[in-house]
């Protein structure tokens, strides 16, 4: 599962930088970095869902149909009404990860279906084409993401995660920690991707 802290002054946005590891699929080995914004009336009736922006600098931000060139994920067009009395955080954060495993993306009103999912617009357009059109550039473009995601996933990003190597004599471990001294962090994260039911 995704991990995220939030922000002690401003409880509704989630400076701190959540972190996904994908196990499977196209987006294989892929370690996108994002942030939550849930916005001033989060949870009230009528209100939209939070906003989820993948923070990769450098150009690695997920190449995929929901995610548009400023790395914002389209959660409407994902988990369609939000529905304050049945959706949370952890509604989100379960279709943030299920996001990468859809398999088929289809033009048409329908949301997510089984397996694939329909969208009269996707937020990355040029995505799906590539999808549509031609699969190998579309996994091409995948693959230069996830490996862009994996050769930055040792660039600080302002308020969030920073990941270090610490060398062994076995080889290289990896500690995470965050700007708040919390140290550790990521044999948690590890720890709750073992234990997590796939989507």
């Amino acid at each position: 599962m995704p991990s995220t802290l939030a922000s002690a002054d401003k409880m509704n946005k989630w400076f701190d930088i959540g972190v996904i590891f994908l196990r499977r699929g196209i987006y294989q080995n892929a370690i996108f970095k994002f942030q939550v914004d849930c916005g001033d009336d989060y949870n009230s009736p009528g209100c939209s869902p939070p906003t989820v922006t993948f923070i990769n600098p450098n150009g690695g931000n997920p190449y995929h149909p929901l995610v548009d060139s400023s790395g914002i994920l389209d959660v409407q067009s994902l988990v369609g009404m939000w529905d304050s009395k049945r959706c949370f955080l952890i509604t989100l954060l379960t279709f943030v990860k299920k996001a990468f495993y859809i398999k088929e993306f289809h033009r048409g009103r329908g949301g997510v279906d089984g397996g694939g999912m329909r969208c009269e617009r996707w937020a990355n357009e040029e995505a799906f084409e590539a999808f549509s059109d031609n699969r190998e550039a579309f996994i091409g473009s995948v693959k230069e993401c996830v490996d862009k995601s994996q050769e930055m996933v040792y660039e600080e990003v302002e308020g969030g995660w920073s990941f270090e190597k610490q060398l062994e004599d076995d080889g290289v471990t990896v500690r995470a920690s965050t700007k708040n001294g919390v140290d550790g962090i990521l044999d948690a994260i590890m720890q709750m991707e073992r234990t997590a039911t796939d989507p």
